[in-house]
């Protein structure tokens, strides 16, 4: 019996071996086919998901889902919600891949009368912005209202959920949102029967765009708070003790790269240990 068992032993730990290495590789073809599936089937229906469930309605014909606006009432405002897909670049060693990704735009009516020519909107710069003018780009500004201005401020520096998202992506900082406030003639035109009765907007472009409802009206909170302090001239509380966030822009980290971090170092660990039981049981 004592004869017997190492040998078992051994055979046992050979094939956790073969299993392991033939394992492996399908679990990173899994995670590719499910992350393109959540990418393709479900994100890009973002919007159109989303107007389901809190009962929006269609606001343009079109012949493309992604050029489909949905809309309805928030707190009074008009709001109106669609899904484009965008291009980004990620680097891994010496190596740029091209990925691509689904962003929910979101645009709500801010009740005030039209200013030609104004455009404000977040900055490209890398980094931290630590005030109002370094965190946007900003024309004809000179109305806003400081209570206004700490509102956006707060808004951009809330940042987005961290941790692993529906398309196997990890976001490790919360980074720094966008958010852009122009007359909704100007910039990138929307369709006719989009929010036609708005002279003012404000626009967040959530990227990934997968958000359950009750985080799409988390964030149609943070956005009717800056609409009031635009309108009325006073901070909401959110914007009280404004914060810069942890320094980085807070970028999704490729599956890809999170799956050799989180599985890839285990996994050695795991190939090391049995690879040296292996071969002492041979000494």
């Amino acid at each position: 019996m004592n004869e017997v068992l190492p040998g078992l032993l051994d055979l046992f730990n050979t094939l956790f071996f073969i299993g392991f290495f033939c394992c492996f590789p399908l679990l990173i073809i899994g995670g590719i086919l499910y992350s393109t599936y959540i990418n393709l089937a479900h994100n890009r229906l973002a919007h159109q998901k989303l107007a389901q469930a809190l009962g929006y309605v269609q606001l343009n014909p079109a012949n493309h889902i992604l050029k489909t606006w949905f809309g309805g009432l928030y707190q009074n405002r008009a709001v109106a919600i669609t899904t484009y897909g965008s291009t980004y670049r990620y680097y891994s060693g010496d190596r740029s891949r091209v990925g691509v990704q689904f962003i929910l735009r979101i645009a709500m009516e801010v009740q005030t009368d039209e200013i030609p020519g104004l455009l404000i909107r977040r900055t490209q710069q890398k980094g931290i912005p630590q005030t109002f003018e370094d965190a946007f780009e900003q024309h004809h500004a000179g109305f806003l209202s400081h209570a206004a201005r700490n509102a956006m401020l707060a808004f951009v520096y809330k940042g987005y959920p961290t941790g692993l998202n529906k398309a196997l992506a990890i976001r490790f900082v919360s980074g720094i949102r966008n958010l852009t406030y122009r007359p909704r003639a100007e910039g990138d035109v929307l369709p006719p029967e989009v929010l036609p009765h708005a002279r003012m907007i404000l626009v967040h472009e959530y990227p990934g765009a997968g958000l359950s409802p009750e985080k799409f009206r988390a964030l149609l909170d943070d956005m009717c708070a800056v609409a009031q302090a635009i309108e009325t001239g006073i901070a909401p509380p959110s914007s009280a003790q404004i914060t810069p966030p942890v320094e980085g822009m807070g970028k999704y980290l490729p599956w890809g790269l999170a799956g050799l971090l989180i599985f890839g170092l285990p996994a050695l660990i795991c190939v090391c240990s049995m690879t040296y039981t292996f071969l002492a049981s041979y000494r």
